[in-house]
């Protein structure tokens, strides 16, 4: 699973063209989300599921998270 949280809609259209060319499924996170921990996100049996207390979410701010992607799979998404 890939978490996408910030980017324009031409970078994710890009994003989940590329995923989808290697199985990847890929999740937005959306500003209420970022309170998660990740593994919870991305579903991971028996992750945290813990809510954070914050007041602010992140501004300007984008970022991939690879969440169980086969080494070989993350290398050639990467270098596309």
């Amino acid at each position: 699973m890939l978490l996408v949280y910030g980017l324009d809609q031409e970078k994710l259209n890009f994003i989940q063209d590329l995923a989808q060319k290697y199985s990847f499924t890929v999740k937005e996170v959306q500003d209420q989300d970022t309170l998660y921990t990740a593994g919870h996100l991305a579903q991971i049996p028996d992750a945290d599921p813990r809510k954070f207390v914050k007041e602010d979410y992140p501004e300007d701010m984008e970022f991939l998270l690879f969440c169980q992607i086969d080494r070989e799979a993350l290398y050639g998404f990467l270098q596309e």
